[in-house]
């Protein structure tokens, strides 16, 4: 497969936007080149100088910014860091004349996607694929963070205007409370806190006669995944017991 062959199978139909910072308009013409060759469509933001680079950076975050490591009035791991700062997700490509190993492993630790040598210049499209698919990544592992934290906390709000107490309860390495609504407290007596950190309480607080059988289901549970509507008395700090059933149901981890 060829350069413009795998560009064609990764870029997106749309047109990037792409910071290309040189003090070389020759040199900037050469990546334009470069990329345009493989098959890329976009739109060329050019920045000789620092200001032209934050006035480009003001005006959005671009696609990608491709950077030289030496320009008269700054220097790529100084724009890198700008970048990293303000668009934490945009990749940056560092483009130098020469670059010896120590600079290259610093570029990289400090956040660029990649670093082209300026006689290795073909490389470039094949950088920016990759740096564009990391970045991509990266993209959908927040939204889908992003999505389990609002899953998570509609699911802490829906339990907690239940009208009954609410247990989460984890089987390993062994059976734990992981998660007690507030509404816990005020039938039970015991507040949240105490039945997620002492393992031993739930278990303490089981009618004797029923421990038996609970134990069993747990157990049987580790290995099915599945408890089968378990049912057994607990008590209350006033030495009364109130039902409790345990049921296998899906819930954000």
């Amino acid at each position: 497969m060829d350069t413009r062959e795998a560009a064609d199978t990764s870029r997106s139909t749309r047109i990037l936007r792409i910071l290309l910072v040189d003090d070389s308009p020759l040199d900037i013409e050469l990546m334009e080149r470069k990329l345009l060759d493989a098959g890329f469509s976009f739109h060329a933001l050019r920045a000789g100088t620092r200001s032209v680079f934050l006035a480009a950076l003001e005006a959005g975050p671009p696609d990608l910014v491709i950077t030289d490591y030496a320009l008269p009035d700054g220097n790529g791991l100084e724009f890198l860091d700008i970048v990293r700062k303000r668009y934490p997700l945009v990749p940056v490509i560092i483009i130098t004349g020469a670059l010896d190993e120590s600079t290259a492993a610093t570029c990289i630790q400090a956040g660029a996607s990649d670093f082209v040598l300026k006689e290795h210049l073909p490389r470039l499209p094949i950088a920016v694929m990759n740096a564009l698919e990391k970045a991509r990544i990266q993209g959908e592992m927040i939204r889908t963070q992003d999505s389990l934290r609002e899953s998570r906390e509609q699911y802490r709000l829906l339990v907690e205007h239940l009208p009954v107490a609410t247990f989460s309860l984890g089987l390993e390495p062994a059976p734990r409370i992981r998660f007690v609504s507030s509404r816990a407290e005020a039938i039970l007596g015991i507040p949240p806190e105490r039945w997620t950190a002492e393992p031993g309480l739930l278990w303490s607080r089981i009618h004797p006669e029923d421990r038996r059988n609970a134990l069993r289901q747990l157990r049987r549970a580790r290995v099915t995944g599945r408890i089968e509507d378990l049912t057994f008395r607990v008590l209350d700090s006033g030495n009364r017991f109130h039902t409790c059933l345990l049921y296998t149901s899906p819930s954000p981890r």
